[in-house]
C-alpha cells in the first residue's frame, strides 16, 4: 500500500505501519520487506521514517556516539532558514546523534540560537574552530561550503542549501564566490525540487531534495475565523530578493480598482511609507497570530525571485491563496490549480489579486486545492527526508542519478493588459525552456 503514496502520506502511513511492529529492526531485514519496499522509487523511499534508513547497515543501533557539526551564520530573529536548519539538527538528536552547532559570531544574541534548540542537548559555539571532529560537517551558508569541504577530521561532508545565493549579490566577486561554492564535492541537500535540478544541471553536484513543508498543525482552515476580502503582504525590505517595490506597485493598483480591499502587511520591523490605506502589522513573531492571519486573507502576496519561500505553503494550508512570480524557481514546486503565477510586473501581479478576490467560485476551487496540496507537505516530512539524505551520505548509500522530480506548474502565466507585449511572452517562454526536459508536455 505504500507504492501509491507521497510525501507526507508516505511517512504518515509508514509511521503508522512501525508502530504495530514488535521489532521493526528485523521485520525490515526480511525479504517480504524488501519487496514491499523495492517498488518505490528515490523520492518515496526519502520520505520513509528513518527508522527504516537505520536498519540499513551492520549494527541495529547506528547513531550512537555519531556527532553532527552544523557551520552556520550568526543568529537571526525571526529568521527561517536558522529555523529550518536547527530544526533538522533537532531531528538528528532525536535519532541519537550528537549535536554541536557553531555560528559565526553572536548575531541578535545566543538566546535566539537557544529558543531554536529549544530543549535539544547540544554544544553551542560563537566561532568556527577548523580543528573540530566530528562524524558529519553541515555548511549551511554560500561561504561556509569552502570551510566545511577544508574541515580535515569530518569523514562525511554536506551543504544545507535554501537559495542560490549567487543571485543575491550584483555580478562580481560576491556572486562569483557564491557560486563557486556549490563546487567543493559536498552533497547538497536543498530546500524544494528547483534547486536540486539547478546544482545538477549547471554544476554536476550531488543533489537531493527535502521540503518545501510547513507546520500544518498550526496553519490550517479555521471555521470559526471570517475570511476577509483580505491580502497579506509578507514586507521584507531587508531581503531584495522578496521584490518589496513590485508588491507595493501592484498593491496600490488593486486599491485603485478595488478600494475596499484590506491589506495587511507584515514580515518586518521597517515600516513602509505608503500613499494608500493598509494596516502594517510589523514582524509577527508569534506564530498563532501569523497562522490567524493567513486564515482570515483570501490572498496572499509573497513574491520569490530566487528560491520558493515556504510561506506560500502555510498560506496555502490555511486556505489563503496565494500570488507569485511565474520564474522558472516557482514552476517546479507549486501544484497546478492552486496558487496563481503572474508575470514580474505590478499589473500582472494585481490582475491576479483582483480574479481571485472577484471570482468567488475561482477562489473557492483554490483555496480547496492549496489546503488539499499543503497536506501532503508537512514539516515531519521535510525534516525526515533531510535526516534520511544526511543517513545515506554516512551509511555510503550513492543517491540516484535521476532524482525523480513533480511536474512543473502547467498553467499559464497571469499577464496583465498593460503587459501583454511580445517581450513578455518571450521572457516567459524562457522561463519555461529554463526547465528544459522537465517542461516536455506541459509547453504552451
Amino acid at each position: 500500500p505504500l507504492a501509491g503514496l507521497r510525501q507526507g502520506r508516505l511517512l504518515a502511513a509508514g509511521r503508522a505501519a512501525a508502530a504495530s511492529w514488535r521489532w521493526p529492526q528485523a521485520l525490515l531485514r526480511t525479504s517480504a520487506a524488501a519487496a514491499a519496499l523495492a517498488p518505490l522509487d528515490a523520492a518515496q523511499r526519502a520520505a520513509l521514517p528513518a527508522v527504516f534508513n537505520l536498519t540499513r547497515g551492520p549494527a541495529l543501533v547506528q547513531s550512537l556516539g555519531d556527532t553532527l557539526a552544523i557551520f552556520a551564520p550568526p543568529p537571526l530573529r525571526g529568521s527561517g532558514g536558522h529555523r529550518t536548519l536547527f530544526n533538522i539538527g533537532r531531528r538528528m538528536s532525536a535519532l541519537g546523534w550528537r549535536l554541536s552547532v557553531y555560528l559565526e559570531g553572536t548575531g541578535d544574541g545566543a538566546e535566539v540560537a537557544e529558543s531554536f534548540l529549544g530543549a535539544t542537548p547540544a554544544r553551542l559555539e560563537m566561532r568556527w574552530p577548523q580543528g573540530t571532529s566530528s562524524t558529519l560537517a553541515l555548511a549551511t551558508v554560500a561561504y561556509s561550503a569552502r570551510f566545511v569541504a577544508q574541515v580535515p577530521r569530518a569523514p562525511h561532508k554536506a551543504y544545507l542549501v535554501q537559495e542560490m545565493e549567487a543571485m543575491f549579490e550584483a555580478m562580481g566577486d560576491g556572486s562569483l564566490w557564491n557560486e563557486e561554492s556549490y563546487t567543493f564535492g559536498l552533497r547538497h541537500i536543498t530546500i524544494g525540487h528547483w534547486l536540486t535540478h539547478l546544482l545538477r544541471d549547471r554544476y554536476r553536484a550531488e543533489a537531493v531534495p527535502a521540503g518545501l513543508g510547513c507546520d500544518t498543525a498550526l496553519y490550517r482552515p479555521r471555521p470559526e475565523i471570517a475570511r476577509e476580502d483580505a491580502i497579506c503582504f509578507l514586507y521584507q525590505p531587508e531581503k531584495p530578493r522578496r521584490a518589496p517595490r513590485h508588491a507595493i506597485e501592484a498593491l496600490w493598483l488593486v486599491k485603485q480598482r478595488l478600494p475596499e480591499t484590506k491589506i495587511y502587511l507584515y514580515g518586518s520591523p521597517h515600516r513602509a511609507e505608503l500613499d494608500f490605506e493598509c494596516e502594517q502589522l510589523g514582524l509577527i513573531e508569534d506564530l498563532e497570530q501569523l497562522a490567524t492571519l493567513y486564515a482570515r486573507c483570501r490572498v496572499g502576496l509573497c513574491l520569490s525571485s530566487s528560491n520558493p519561500s515556504r510561506i506560500p505553503y502555510e498560506m496555502m494550508a490555511a486556505g489563503c491563496v496565494p500570488v507569485d512570480l511565474y520564474r522558472a524557481n516557482n514552476l517546479l514546486d507549486h501544484t497546478t490549480g492552486t496558487l496563481r503565477l503572474a508575470y514580474q510586473a505590478a499589473d500582472s501581479l494585481s490582475v491576479a489579486m483582483q480574479a481571485l478576490l472577484t471570482d468567488p467560485d475561482d477562489w473557492q476551487r483554490r483555496s480547496t486545492a492549496s489546503i488539499v496540496a499543503a497536506a501532503e507537505r508537512s514539516l515531519d516530512w521535510e525534516l525526515e527526508a533531510a535526516a534520511n539524505h544526511l543517513l545515506d551520505l554516512v551509511r555510503g548509500r550513492p543517491i540516484e542519478a535521476d532524482w525523480p522530480l513533480p511536474p512543473p506548474y502547467a498553467e499559464p502565466p497571469v499577464i496583465g493588459e498593460l503587459d501583454d507585449r511580445p517581450g513578455v511572452h518571450g521572457f516567459l517562454a524562457h522561463q519555461r525552456a529554463a526547465l528544459g526536459p522537465l517542461w516536455q508536455g506541459f509547453r504552451r
